[in-house]
C-alpha cells in the first residue's frame, strides 16, 4: 500500500507542472461497489485534439445500495480547481450474457482564473466482464452528453467514450484503466490512463 501511495504522489508532482484544464471523462464500468465500500481512482488525461496538455483528477467512489454508487472528484491545475459529484445507477447488472446497462449523472463546478464554469453531465453506460487466465477484463462504452455554462455562453458537449478496466488476479485491491474519448460536439478528444485502488480490503469485486 505504501508503494502505491508513493507512486500516486510521484504522478501528482509530475502532472502539476503540466498545463492542466478541467475536461470530462467517464473512467468507470457498470460494476458496482457493495454498500459502504469506498475506493480511490486516479487519472492522468492527455488531450489529443487542438487542445494540448494534461489533466489530473482524483475520485472517490462508494456504494449506496445494491444498484447505486456515489462519486466525488477533485482536480487542480491551470483551472485553479474543479470538483463534482455523481450518482451511478445500474438497473441491469452484468449477468450471464447480458451486459451491465445504466447511467451516471451529476455535475461539475470549475474556476478558470476569474471565470466560473457550471456543467451538468449524463453518462449512459454499457460494460461486460470477461474472465481470462490473467484476471478480469471489462470493456465499457459511453456517450456522455451535458450542458455547460461558461463566460456567458451555454453549449452542449457530446463525446463517444470507449475504455477497458483490467484487474490482475493476483492484485486483490488494484486495477488499471485505459480510456479514449472522441469529440462529437463542443468537447475535447483525449487519452486517459488510470488506476483504481481499494481503500478497504475486498471493496473491488473480482467475480460476478
Amino acid at each position: 500500500m505504501t508503494r502505491y501511495l508513493r507512486s500516486i504522489l510521484s504522478v501528482l508532482i509530475f502532472s502539476y507542472s503540466l498545463p492542466l484544464m478541467a475536461y470530462y471523462s467517464t473512467l468507470t464500468t457498470g460494476n458496482l461497489l457493495p454498500e459502504e465500500a469506498v475506493d480511490f481512482t486516479g487519472e492522468l488525461q492527455f488531450l489529443t485534439d487542438k487542445s494540448s496538455g494534461a489533466n489530473i483528477v482524483g475520485r472517490l467512489d462508494g456504494g449506496l445500495n445494491e444498484d447505486m454508487n456515489w462519486r466525488g472528484e477533485f482536480g487542480i491545475g491551470q483551472t485553479d480547481f474543479h470538483f463534482g459529484g455523481f450518482v451511478k445507477w445500474i438497473p441491469f447488472p452484468d449477468w450471464k450474457k447480458q451486459p451491465a446497462l445504466g447511467v451516471m449523472a451529476g455535475g461539475y463546478f470549475a474556476r478558470y482564473s476569474s471565470l466560473n464554469e457550471i456543467s451538468l453531465r449524463i453518462h449512459p453506460l454499457i460494460s461486460k466482464n470477461f474472465q481470462t487466465d490473467f484476471g478480469r477484463l471489462t470493456p465499457y462504452g459511453s456517450l456522455p452528453l451535458g450542458l455547460r455554462s461558461y463566460d456567458g455562453e451555454t453549449v452542449f458537449p457530446l463525446q463517444l467514450v470507449v475504455g477497458t478496466e483490467f484487474q490482475h488476479k493476483k492484485l486483490k485491491d488494484f486495477s488499471f484503466l485505459v480510456e479514449l474519448g472522441f469529440n462529437l460536439a463542443n468537447a475535447p478528444s483525449y487519452l486517459s490512463l488510470g488506476f483504481r485502488m481499494a481503500l478497504e480490503d475486498d471493496t473491488i469485486p473480482f467475480q460476478n
